[in-house]
């Protein structure tokens, strides 16, 4: 027998008969409480009765108690709620007795009732919000959006758990097919050969952060990332919290016809003299990356201040869908809001804990890669060398805990530049002539030496070591490049 023919047609919001059969069945037979403890609690009983009855086998059995009618009698007489209807329900429980094998069924019927009236509970308030509060609708829905999302997530409280027969089982043949087909990776491509070398691909399930200061090129890794996993694996979600999607395909076809993002968005060269329009030579290239952008499969929500919840539906609407979703990518964590519960609160760093740990959930439940770009705050500046470290990251030392992988944008190129004005360093107060000389020729030297490169920074890394990966940047058309693939490679 199926939860479908449990469940009464109609959609019924209680289930009576389950309720006793189970009640029964654990009077009968006290051995199948583990397996029906997994998936079920009293707060799931419609019944008061019942749930009281389910909360005195429960103590029993944990405690180490056998349970059958004649152990449970006392105690069930004496209880307040159970005592009056004791001799009525102990003959309906017994009665309705089945096959211990069936009980756990009984229990998800039990429970697929509960989600139901918790929806049904949802539902009304959101529609007495909707009529009385002062809040903006948008605000009472995302409220209730929110508590729905809590309840489908409850679910998972009752996911089998796995033995390590079955685990080693499925590794050897994830094993078997990746040998036969000459699969390397055991995650999905980023793109990047020299990324994948380090990561071994972005794993599904698995949550990644790339942080860097602003100007360092974390929205650009971001947007090449997603470009690139979309070609090679299929449909993925960009959301962007600063970007309009014509802003970041611009960039995109900026870095297939390698010109600046500026001309592809103006339509003009810019010069310090003043500008021109592009040739038609130019535009044509243009048009013709365009209609290959489209193609593309990304989709891009623009859309501000979101919550993981919201960017949550839109990907499991994806999933459902023919085309599926391979991966997700955020710019960026700072941006986005959290619970109405935590913003409530006042307390950012609980909020930004709650949204990574959201967020590192949402990948597991899809079984995607999701790809979360972080801000790292200004303590990097007040060192002498630059290069983001693991306590940079901006808000909450939880979103390291969460990822899988963390991994820090740096050019050398645009923390130099941060130190000039009109071209030269910035002379220090009280400097020698000589010394601001020497110190000038040396950073001019430098910022030669390092234009158009770039680090990648494994600071965190399941998967292995961590370390520095050398890559190009245009910063024209804010593209990275592995080493291996050159500056004037295809961008993709």
């Amino acid at each position: 027998m199926k939860l479908a023919e449990l469940v009464p047609p109609g959609r019924s919001f209680e289930n009576p008969d389950a309720e006793q059969a189970l009640l029964g069945t654990l009077m009968v037979n006290d051995g199948v409480f583990d397996a029906v403890a997994e998936i079920v609690t009293a707060d799931h009983f419609a019944d008061e009765v019942h749930a009281e009855f389910f909360r005195i086998i429960a103590a029993r059995i944990r405690g180490g108690r056998r349970v059958d009618p004649i152990t449970v009698r006392n105690e069930a007489r004496s209880n307040a709620v159970t005592g009056p209807a004791w001799e009525s329900y102990l003959s309906r429980m017994t009665g309705a007795f089945t096959a211990p094998f069936m009980a756990p069924e009984y229990a998800r019927a039990i429970r697929d009732c509960w989600v139901a009236r918790a929806g049904k509970s949802v539902a009304n308030d959101f529609l007495t919000n909707l009529r009385h509060d002062p809040r903006e609708a948008a605000t009472v829905l995302e409220e209730a959006q929110e508590a729905l999302n809590q309840i489908v997530d409850s679910g998972d409280s009752y996911r089998p758990v796995v033995t390590a027969l079955v685990a080693v089982n499925a590794l050897r043949e994830q094993l078997d097919q990746n040998w036969r087909n000459g699969i390397t990776l055991s995650g999905i491509s980023s793109g990047y050969a020299a990324l994948d070398a380090w990561l071994d691909g972005f794993h599904r399930g698995g949550m990644y952060v790339i942080a860097g200061r602003p100007a360092m090129g974390k929205s650009s890794i971001g947007m090449c990332l997603a470009v690139r996993m979309a070609l090679n694996h299929g449909r993925g979600l960009f959301w962007s919290g600063e970007m309009s999607p014509s802003e970041l395909m611009a960039r995109v076809i900026a870095a297939k016809t390698k010109l600046p993002s500026s001309a592809v968005i103006s339509g003009h060269w810019r010069f310090k003299d003043g500008v021109r329009p592009l040739g038609d030579d130019v535009m044509e290239r243009i048009a013709i990356a365009s209609t290959e952008a489209a193609g593309i499969p990304l989709v891009i929500d623009d859309r501000p201040g979101v919550t993981v919840a919201q960017i949550a539906t839109r990907a499991k609407r994806m999933k459902r869908e023919k085309a599926g979703i391979a991966f997700i990518v955020l710019d960026y964590i700072g941006l986005m809001r959290g619970t109405p519960e935590a913003r409530r609160a006042g307390n950012r760093v609980a909020e930004v804990t709650g949204i990574s740990s959201d967020i590192a959930r949402l990948a597991r439940e899809l079984d995607i890669p999701v790809v979360v770009l972080s801000q790292l705050n200004r303590q990097s500046e007040n060192r002498e060398d630059r290069r983001p470290t693991m306590s940079d990251i901006r808000e909450s030392g939880a979103i390291e805990q969460d990822a899988r992988a963390v991994i820090g944008v740096f050019r050398e190129e645009a923390a130099i530049q941060t130190r000039m004005a009109d071209g030269v360093p910035v002379r220090n107060f009280n400097e020698s002539d000589s010394a601001y000389k020497t110190r000038s020729d040396e950073t001019l030297r430098r910022l030669e030496e390092v234009r158009g490169r770039a680090d990648l920074i494994v600071m965190k890394n399941r998967s292995g070591r961590t370390g520095t990966i050398p890559m190009f940047f245009d910063g024209p058309s804010t593209w990275f490049r592995d080493e291996e693939e050159g500056q004037s490679s295809n961008a993709w």
